[in-house]
């Protein structure tokens, strides 16, 4: 019974935190967003995995995995086109923050 109680308490707090922290990023996945914000501002698409691997000195897979968690944060959004995905950025007012905070 105690093992039972433990499990659901612990997958209450898992869920509580998962909820309160949905929207914000955490320091490298908000190097990863900065990242993307300036590279569309100045070339008007999205970079390749491995444009923005190289800048952010990270494996295409962990880039490609913070994007994929900022797209669940709602901070930006991913769509898979024939040439590959892109990365669109979410405007500041429709970004899912708690508590109106900015990043």
């Amino acid at each position: 019974i105690l093992k039972q109680k433990n499990k659901e308490w612990k997958e209450i707090v898992n869920r509580m935190f998962k909820q309160e922290n949905k929207g914000l990023p955490t320091k490298k996945q908000k190097e990863v967003l900065d990242f993307y914000e300036e590279f569309i501002s100045k070339e008007e698409r999205s970079p390749t995995y491995s444009e923005a691997s190289k800048v952010l000195n990270e494996s295409q897979s962990v880039v490609f995995t913070h994007v994929k968690r900022l797209s669940e944060k709602g901070l930006i959004k991913m769509s898979n086109k024939k040439n590959g995905t892109q990365v669109e950025l979410v405007a500041d007012e429709d970004r899912d923050l708690p508590g109106g905070e900015e990043l």
